[in-house]
C-alpha cells in the first residue's frame, strides 16, 4: 500500500484531458478537502456504563433520600422544640407572674407578722402590768392574814365550825403570847390543799395583829428543837404535831417562795423568808437582803456570779 499523500504528477507530454472513454483514476488517501465535502451521518457507538457508575448513582439516589428523610425529621423536630419553648415561655411567665404575686403577698403577709408581733410584745408587757397590779390588789387583800398549816380537827366526827377555829387561833395566841379576843378576827376558814390536814386561813382586823402573830411565831421558835417548837400540844390537842405559821400568800407568790426556797439550798443561801407578801433572800447574815419579784430575777443571780 503506498504512502504517497499527494496526486500523482500528471506527465508533461500529455496535454489533453482524458476523456470519458478513458477515464482516469483519482486516488486519494484522504479527502482533499474535507470542508467542501457533503456532511454525512456518522453513527457513533454508544458506550456501555459501566456497573460502578451505576452502583455510585444508587448511592448517591439512597444519599439523597436520607438526607431529605432526615431533612424532613429534622424540621419536624425543630418545629416540636419550638412549639416547647413556646409552652416553656408560656409557662415561664405564668411562674413569673405567680412569684410576683407570691412576692407581693409575702411582703404583705411579712408586714402584718410584723405588725402582730409587736402587737404582742405590747400586749405582753399590758398582761404584765395587769397581772401585777391584781397581784399588788391580792397581797392588800391578804395583808391582814396568816396561814396556820398542820393543825387537825379538834373532833373528826363532828363538822368543824368558826367558832371551834377562831378557839385554836386564841390558845396560839396565849402560847405566842399575843392576846387575841374574837374581836380581832374578821375571818376564819380552811382551804382545800392536797395535804390531809388543810390548811386555817385566818384574816385579822389589823395588819398590826398579823405582824405581831408572824414575829411572835418565829420569836417562840428560835433557837429551839423540833419538839420543842410551837406544835398541836400548845393547842391542847394530845398527839403533837409541828405548826407552821407564815403569811397568807397569793399563788403567784407561793410558787415564787417555793423556786426561791429550792433556789436558796441550791446556791448556798442561808435565808429565805416572806415580809408582807414580798420574797427575800439573804446570803449570810452580814449580807444585804435582796427582794424577789419575779423568777427571772432568780436567773440573774446565777448569770451574776
Amino acid at each position: 500500500m503506498s504512502t504517497r499523500r499527494s496526486p500523482p504528477p500528471v506527465p508533461k507530454s500529455s496535454k489533453t484531458l482524458p476523456g470519458p472513454k478513458d477515464p482516469l483514476p483519482e486516488r486519494y488517501d484522504s479527502a482533499p478537502n474535507l470542508s467542501t465535502e457533503p456532511h454525512t451521518a456518522i453513527n457513533t457507538r454508544s458506550k456501555r456504563k459501566r456497573e460502578t457508575d451505576l452502583d455510585m448513582q444508587a448511592i448517591m439516589t439512597e444519599i439523597k433520600d436520607m438526607f431529605s428523610s432526615l431533612s424532613l425529621e429534622q424540621n419536624k423536630r425543630i418545629s416540636n422544640i419550638q412549639t416547647s419553648m413556646s409552652n416553656i415561655e408560656k409557662q415561664n411567665e405564668e411562674i413569673t407572674s405567680s412569684i410576683k404575686f407570691l412576692s407581693e403577698k409575702y411582703d404583705e403577709f411579712f408586714e402584718r407578722v410584723k405588725k402582730l408581733e409587736s402587737e404582742k410584745t405590747d400586749d405582753i408587757k399590758r398582761i404584765h402590768i395587769l397581772e401585777d397590779k391584781v397581784e399588788f390588789l391580792e397581797r392588800k387583800l391578804r395583808s391582814s392574814g396568816i396561814e396556820v398549816r398542820n393543825v387537825p380537827k379538834r373532833v373528826q366526827d363532828k363538822q368543824e365550825t368558826k367558832e371551834d377555829l377562831c378557839q385554836i387561833i386564841k390558845d396560839m395566841g396565849k402560847t405566842l403570847e399575843v392576846g387575841l379576843n374574837d374581836s380581832d378576827i374578821k375571818d376564819v376558814y380552811r382551804i382545800n390543799s392536797r395535804s390531809v390536814e388543810k390548811p386555817i386561813i385566818v384574816e385579822f382586823c389589823s395588819t398590826l395583829t398579823k405582824e405581831k402573830i408572824v414575829a411572835s411565831a418565829k420569836k417562840f421558835n428560835k433557837g429551839k428543837t423540833l419538839q420543842e417548837k410551837l406544835n398541836t400540844g400548845h393547842l391542847n390537842f394530845k398527839e403533837k404535831k409541828p405548826v407552821f405559821v407564815s403569811e397568807s400568800l397569793t399563788p403567784r407568790t407561793q410558787k415564787l417562795f417555793y423556786i426561791a426556797r429550792e433556789f436558796s439550798k441550791a446556791n448556798g443561801y442561808s435565808f429565805c423568808w416572806t415580809s408582807r407578801g414580798t420574797v427575800f433572800l439573804r446570803k449570810s447574815e452580814n449580807m444585804p437582803q435582796i427582794r424577789i419579784e419575779h423568777e427571772s430575777e432568780l436567773n440573774n443571780l446565777i448569770k451574776s456570779k
